[in-house]
């Protein structure tokens, strides 16, 4: 399924942006680009995914006589109803669901991958102390009121690329202390 999910909804954008790249228009270590890249793309790499999710779940299943998944929740939950089973138990509470391991079975072999949650950073102090290159809140929150009125969602007939670069420039006069940094290569 991962690999369908980056063929089919993700891989235009890795190519954007690795195009982007290419063309000295985004570097990842400059906050401008990074704030820029966020704003752009936030949306439109979220109706993809959700785009994607609605498909995966309206598709029929060979194993289950062509249902789909959605189809056979909706038949479980009728006959769990049917059966008076649907409300007798309501699940594990809220804390307990909400634990990131939730729901994985430590026999399967996952949890090789899982325990590396351990050792990732928690907050985003740490992630930036730590070297990787992340969008604080307050940093989004600055730029969205800097470019309020903005419509991120309108098209450029360029996959958003035209979109990406007026952010960065409207950025660089904001944040004119950034603007030598985010104006190099491409932008020059």
């Amino acid at each position: 399924m991962w690999r369908d999910v980056r063929k089919d909804c993700l891989e235009m954008f890795r190519q954007t942006f690795l195009y982007l790249e290419c063309m000295g228009l985004l570097n990842i270590e400059v906050r401008i680009h990074r704030v820029a890249l966020f704003l752009v793309y936030e949306g439109p790499v979220q109706r993809s995914l959700d785009r994607m999710r609605h498909a995966w779940n309206a598709h029929p299943l060979r194993g289950e006589k062509m249902k789909s998944p959605n189809l056979l929740f909706i038949m479980s939950r009728e006959e769990a109803i049917r059966d008076n089973r649907w409300l007798k138990d309501p699940g594990d509470d809220l804390e307990r669901a909400s634990d990131p391991l939730y729901g994985v079975d430590q026999a399967d072999g996952f949890m090789s991958h899982i325990n590396d949650f351990e050792t990732e950073p928690e907050a985003v102090q740490d992630e930036i102390e730590e070297g990787i290159r992340v969008n604080t809140d307050e940093e989004i929150r600055r730029a969205q009121q800097s470019l309020a009125g903005f419509d991120f969602d309108f098209d450029d007939s360029n996959w958003g690329i035209s979109a990406y670069t007026q952010v960065v420039l409207h950025l660089a006069t904001a944040y004119p202390a950034e603007a030598a940094e985010a104006l190099r290569g491409a932008f020059a």
